[in-house]
């Protein structure tokens, strides 16, 4: 495999074709019984990538939703207070920092590293991962994005513009980390469901240009380090 962080994403896509297909072609009930599979597949994706948490979540979730589908008496309307302590578990479990290296060979995963130096980004992950170095040093802004995947943007070489940038980050069913230099001034706003903002940044300055922070999550989480 060329690209081998993309084996297990493809290998969920792949399965949750074929029960599709299944489900088109055969009369039997097999293929929509199966699906809470998939669940379990990104909860494996996520234990192994993180974040652990969401991992947790997921491959409970889609045990509930096995059960309940083979009628074993388990239904998810009893047996949803364990997605809260499936967060719980998550939550309490040391955070995995991903430590990556450049190898120089152009088909290793690690080795897929954007170095941006425009004064915008666009970084977007969709069941894959996605890493970013950025450069500017008049940064204004962008988006980055993860869904069913993983995002880290790395901007401690950047300088922010003199009027400060504007950065929108989602995270849905994934995770979004955002390295800043330590005297960068962050301000935040936005909406989270079911999932977290963590900033573990060792100092927050007051002063100076703002990078002001959109961020949006929806079973996922964002984290804020220098």
């Amino acid at each position: 495999m060329r690209h081998p962080a993309r084996v297990l994403p493809g290998a969920i896509l792949i399965a949750l074709g074929l029960v599709l297909l299944a489900a088109n072609l055969f009369p039997f009930d097999l293929p929509g019984r199966l699906w809470p599979v998939v669940l379990l597949a990104l909860g494996l994706l996520w234990i192994i990538r993180g974040p652990l948490w969401l991992g947790a979540v997921s491959m409970t979730a889609g045990a509930i939703f096995l059960a309940e589908s083979f009628e074993t008496g388990v239904e998810m309307t009893s047996w949803w207070p364990l997605l809260i302590v499936a967060v719980g578990v998550g939550v309490l479990l040391p955070r995995r920092r991903a430590r990556r290296r450049n190898t120089g060979d152009p088909h290793s995963a690690s080795s897929q590293v954007l170095i941006d130096d425009t004064d915008t980004i666009s970084v977007s992950a969709t069941f894959s991962g996605a890493q970013a170095i950025v450069t500017s040093q008049a940064f204004r802004g962008g988006t980055v994005s993860a869904t069913f995947g993983s995002a880290e943007v790395n901007m401690r070489s950047a300088q922010l513009h003199e009027d400060g940038a504007d950065l929108e980050l989602s995270a849905t069913f994934g995770s979004v980390t955002l390295r800043v230099p330590q005297s960068w001034v962050l301000q935040q706003n936005g909406s989270v469901a079911l999932s977290g903002v963590e900033n573990v940044r060792s100092s927050h300055p007051t002063e100076g240009p703002a990078l002001r922070l959109r961020v949006s999550t929806s079973l996922g989480s964002v984290t804020i380090e220098d």
